[in-house]
């Protein structure tokens, strides 16, 4: 059975990474009035944030997310999706960065023409200050 909060995926990133990505909708396929791209903490992982991110959609705003590199299924996936150089805890500033950019153009290509907004816990406040949008 579908899962009915979320659609997940299985998206190419910066440097060939494999990354496990859920996207929240409005309910009754309605356009939203904006869209988050949501980072999650240290050591964490996107499912921590299941019972949260329905909040916003239905609310009218869009989530995409998405277990960042070396962290969540992204580094942890035994179904064979994840990238042979993924492995727990690896990840640099660098790679972050690039991780952060690349959220950030597919939640623009994705929710065109509405107001897209940045947020994240934890380890995401130094990055913020490094992408540009």
């Amino acid at each position: 059975m579908p899962n009915e909060k979320y659609t997940e995926s299985w998206l190419a990133g910066p440097r060939s990474t494999q990354f496990y990505t859920r996207t929240y909708l409005p309910p009754s396929q309605k356009k939203p009035h904006a869209a988050v791209v949501f980072l999650h903490g240290f050591a964490e992982h996107i499912g921590r944030y299941t019972e949260y991110h329905p909040l916003f959609a239905a609310r009218g705003i869009a989530i995409f997310t998405y277990d960042q590199r070396g962290f969540g299924l992204t580094a942890l996936d035994t179904k064979g999706h994840k990238s042979r150089t993924s492995s727990y805890g690896k990840t640099t500033w660098v790679e972050q960065m690039e991780d952060t950019a690349w959220a950030i153009q597919h939640a623009k290509e994705t929710f065109k023409d509405v107001p897209l907004f940045l947020v994240g816990h934890s380890m995401v406040c130094l990055v913020i200050r490094k992408v540009s949008f």
